[in-house]
């Protein structure tokens, strides 16, 4: 299920970023660096709150064994370089060696595809480009020409087009311009493609791959449905906060309760998301909220 709801993550982010940049950004001056700076503004503050509450714990407890070198340090900082982790070491952590938060990896693929997309708001050509390109890589992962669980599901070469996917979305719902027949011949093709598969067994597909093809299968018309679903829903805002909150803090919330010694305690799950929830909260209302606030006066 992890797998499917990040894969509609990646459409759900498509399409706001691309309503964000014809709603907002696209009549203010340099409006490619003011998309780029309001995403970045969005994404950093709780990260970078997590990273130094990661930081501070295993420096102080020396949990598993930490090593703090340069690169990897500028890595966790700079995040798009996590996305690269199998072929760049970046552990910081040295007992078993891993990162500071394995699952940021995601942030570093969606950091590029907003850099990618950005452009493809100001050379719509490339727009055909990058999805074709990406298409084809994405192809060749989930037919086991190579590697499935890099190739189709975490590293932006492959995963871009359904980013594009869900800009196309929002422009068939919001503008004169329709890309009925590129999402239809997306959607058809994937299911054409695992009914082949799964009669004859002619293509192998690697690791994650049902589930990528799942959670576009999935997500396009969920995505339809809650962009044309009008109604506001209370706290919508605070929870897809939270929800990014948890996302960043449930790693160190995990450590330092394995440090206490409440790993194998029964109420291990309560505690955890009780943990998570409160560092989570602790972050979104001392500094991601004046940020926030920040923000919202410069997109008015």
């Amino acid at each position: 299920m992890g797998v499917i709801a990040v894969i509609i993550f990646y459409l759900l982010a498509g399409f706001v970023i691309s309503q964000l940049y014809h709603k907002i950004f696209i009549n203010k001056p340099y409006s490619f660096y003011a998309l780029l700076k309001d995403r970045i503004l969005r994404i950093y503050p709780l990260y970078l709150y997590a990273l130094i509450i990661c930081i501070a714990f295993v420096f102080i407890s020396d949990y598993h064994k930490p090593v703090f070198e340069i690169p990897s340090i500028l890595a966790h900082i700079f995040i798009i370089p996590l996305n690269y982790y199998m072929f760049f070491d970046w552990s910081i952590l040295q007992n078993p060696k891993s990162q500071l938060n394995e699952l940021t990896w995601s942030l570093g693929a969606e950091l590029q595809a907003y850099i990618l997309l950005a452009l493809t708001f100001y050379f719509p050509l490339l727009r055909n480009l990058f999805f074709i390109s990406s298409a084809i890589i994405f192809i060749c992962a989930i037919s086991s020409i190579i590697d499935t669980n890099i190739f189709a599901y975490r590293l932006v070469g492959g995963v871009l087009f359904i980013f594009i996917i869900g800009t196309m979305i929002e422009r068939t719902l919001h503008s004169s311009k329709h890309y009925y027949k590129w999402i239809l011949s997306v959607f058809c093709a994937i299911i054409v493609f695992i009914i082949v598969q799964r009669i004859g067994h002619f293509v192998s597909i690697g690791t994650y791959g049902r589930e990528v093809l799942l959670g576009i299968l999935f997500g396009i018309p969920l995505i339809f449905y809650i962009a044309q679903y009008k109604k506001s829903l209370p706290f919508n805002n605070f929870c897809g906060s939270l929800s990014y909150g948890i996302f960043l803090t449930h790693t160190p919330s995990y450590w330092i309760l394995e440090y206490l010694g409440f790993l194998q305690s029964n109420a291990f799950i309560f505690l955890l998301l009780s943990l998570c929830i409160f560092i989570a909260l602790i972050g979104i209302f001392f500094i991601e909220k004046p940020i926030n606030t920040y923000r919202i006066q410069k997109l008015i």
